[in-house]
């Protein structure tokens, strides 16, 4: 899961140890395996990492992850699925590697592609690079908005964090109307840029962010499934075999990219059902787990599918 923290000033002022170690305890839950911090020389840039070890679980991977050649530090939270066609890619264009995970694939790919990086790039991910030569952050959330990501920006500083809890305490607290309509017409998540509070911001899906030090943010886009093109003479047989080849595809990239085991939570719903007997077919050591009320519906289906 991991969580990612950060924040940068604007005013010139120092980020005192106790903001430091509030943000950083507020993402901890996320990430068992290690913590980290990253902060600039002059204090005015700190960026805080919790680790849930998936992919190179060596100390290699820690974050932040300081490419000092570069000029830049990551902080991540994610998988990239195709981290290893695009480090051999790279790999040819120049570039080499210290460690064997995806983490240091992002940094690389930032630097040679700028913000296109987020078009070669696929997976679920929210990362922060901080550029120590022109002092500017890129935030980015991925496609489809898996990954959170949670910020507040104001005249002197942007502070950000995979959890909104991190930010309360640094917000006035007041109620977001448009936020709170959608809370209680959609019984579930606020739907992004809004969230409960007026001034905590949630980063949209497939959007980032750039800042540099004199507070000036910019926030593009760079996908949206409305610029999908849709074969509209595709008839229901292929659509079904097309639909099945998709399922097949993501699923294997998620069981072969783990280097720790790779498990499915049965729902005993549809979706889950369909994920949990297509990982079965291809790794018969899949682990299926449930959470739920007794003798509850779901909790009925999911004893069917999983006996089955």
């Amino acid at each position: 899961m991991c969580g990612i923290c950060g924040e940068m000033r604007f005013d010139k002022t120092k980020i005192s140890l106790d903001d430091k170690t509030e943000l950083l305890n507020s993402i901890k839950f996320r990430g068992p395996d290690n913590t980290g911090i990253y902060n600039s020389s002059d204090d005015s840039v700190f960026l805080g990492h919790s680790r849930l070890s998936i992919i190179d679980i060596s100390e290699n991977s820690n974050q932040p992850m300081l490419d000092s050649n570069l000029g830049m530090t990551i902080v991540f939270n994610g998988v990239i699925y195709n981290y290893v066609s695009l480090r051999n890619e790279l790999i040819k264009k120049g570039y080499s590697f210290t460690s064997d995970g995806d983490t240091e694939v992002i940094i690389k790919a930032y630097h040679f592609y700028g913000s296109k990086c987020l078009d070669k790039i696929d997976g679920i991910f929210s990362f922060c690079i901080y550029n120590l030569k022109n002092k500017k952050l890129f935030i980015a959330r991925d496609r489809f908005g898996i990954k959170p990501l949670y910020y507040i920006k104001n005249s002197t500083q942007i502070i950000f964090s995979s959890t909104m809890k991190s930010l309360i305490n640094k917000s006035s607290k007041l109620i977001n109307n448009i936020g709170l309509n959608y809370h209680f017409s959609l019984h579930s998540v606020v739907p992004a840029p809004h969230t409960i509070f007026k001034d905590i911001n949630k980063l949209e899906q497939g959007h980032y962010l750039e800042i540099n030090q004199d507070g000036n943010l910019t926030n593009r886009k760079y996908y949206s499934t409305h610029e999908i093109k849709i074969n509209k003479n595709i008839n229901e047989y292929e659509i079904i075999e097309e639909t099945e080849r998709l399922l097949i595809e993501a699923l294997k990239k998620r069981l072969l990219v783990s280097d720790v085991p790779v498990g499915v939570l049965l729902s005993g719903g549809l979706d889950s059902s369909i994920v949990t007997a297509l990982a079965h077919k291809y790794n018969k050591n899949t682990k299926a787990i449930t959470v739920g009320m007794e003798n509850s519906p779901d909790l009925i289906n999911a004893k069917l599918v999983a006996k089955h």
